[in-house]
């Protein structure tokens, strides 16, 4: 975190205009403390300047405590390829058919209740578009990679419903699973 704050405050101080400081204060560095002026302009410079490289480097972590971790969804039989949530998506690679995947899908928004609005077909890739009783929106994505490999992405919208993600993309696998379309046995590996 000292790092994190070492690299920002002369950052800020590069940006600042002298006749902008309010006040002084005393920020610990090591085992020492370091006197920075400090104003509202300057907190919400680190604020954006923060927010914009979360994600990237070695504040990476720092980004994720503040801004939310990508959530890993718990691992079952088939269930070996789930990225994570990040930006209202979670992104799946299934060893499953195409064909099989795509009937999973249809069969998950109807046992969640989700309304189907329309389907946009295209060579090897089929998106979905459901909407649930609140009128939020999941699109789901699914692709052909090769003909055991299947990739399916779910959609909520940046501002979406994490949960509504996680339900859908789990009763998904659960289709995919209960008729037994799964290619390979991945319950007796480690998943990491």
């Amino acid at each position: 975190m000292r790092g994190i704050l070492l690299y920002f405050f002369p950052c800020m101080a590069f940006f600042a205009n002298s006749n902008h400081f309010s006040n002084a204060r005393h920020l610990p560095c090591g085992d020492s403390e370091v006197t920075l002026p400090i104003t509202n302009r300057l907190l919400s410079l680190a604020a954006i300047c923060l927010v914009l490289t979360a994600g990237y480097g070695c504040s990476a972590c720092l980004g994720s405590c503040l801004l939310g971790p990508s959530v890993t969804v718990g691992s079952s039989a088939g269930q070996a390829g789930i990225s994570g949530y990040q930006n209202g998506k979670i992104k799946s690679f299934e060893v499953a058919r195409y064909e099989d995947a795509v009937e999973a899908a249809r069969r998950a928004g109807d046992a969640i209740s989700l309304e189907l609005q329309r389907e946009a077909t295209e060579e090897d890739k089929i998106t979905l578009y459901y909407i649930d009783g609140k009128n939020e929106k999941v699109r789901v994505l699914i692709e052909r990679r090769t003909d055991t490999l299947t990739y399916i992405q779910i959609d909520v919208g940046f501002f979406g419903s994490k949960g509504l993600a996680l339900v859908m993309i789990n009763q998904i696998i659960h289709e995919i699973a209960s008729e037994g379309k799964y290619l390979q046995d991945w319950s007796h590996q480690k998943v990491i």
